[in-house]
């Protein structure tokens, strides 16, 4: 499979199947980062999600409700708008990109899902979104 083939794979799973996918990779990932950041791990956490949300330049009401029911709060339009706007940044993705190169294997392929599955929420992976999980891919 060609990374273009698994990446319309994940653009072509229901809406549900990515909120279960990201929920499930939360569920192993927040007790490793409970661990190694002193019960911090929504830190970490949370502003990969937001990275990932911001990475097309856009938030769809999609992307508002993906983040609602992942993360377990529910936010008007303009407090997702508000919060996902501090990670439009090359500097946000490069945090990213540093975590994940910086974790161990099994984890990375977590987090890396938990990334594609945010980004695929609207149903569309642009071309900043393939170069980013591609380098996110990359060590």
């Amino acid at each position: 499979m060609t990374f273009n083939e698994l990446m319309q794979k994940y653009v072509n799973y229901s809406y549900e199947e990515l909120v279960t996918k990201a929920r499930e990779d939360l569920e192993i990932l927040v007790p490793v980062f409970e661990k190694v950041t002193d019960g911090k791990s929504a830190e970490l956490l949370v502003p990969s999600i937001l990275t990932c949300l911001a990475a097309d330049g856009k938030l769809t009401a999609l992307e508002v409700r993906f983040m609602e029911d992942v993360l377990g709060e529910r936010l008007s339009y303009d407090e997702a708008k508000r919060l996902v706007s501090g990670f439009y940044s090359d500097d946000a993705q490069e945090v990213l990109d540093q975590l994940i190169d910086n974790i161990g294997t099994d984890l990375k392929v977590v987090l890396l899902e938990l990334c594609i599955c945010a980004m695929a929420v609207d149903e569309t992976l642009d071309k900043n979104e393939l170069s980013f999980i591609a380098k996110l891919i990359d060590e």
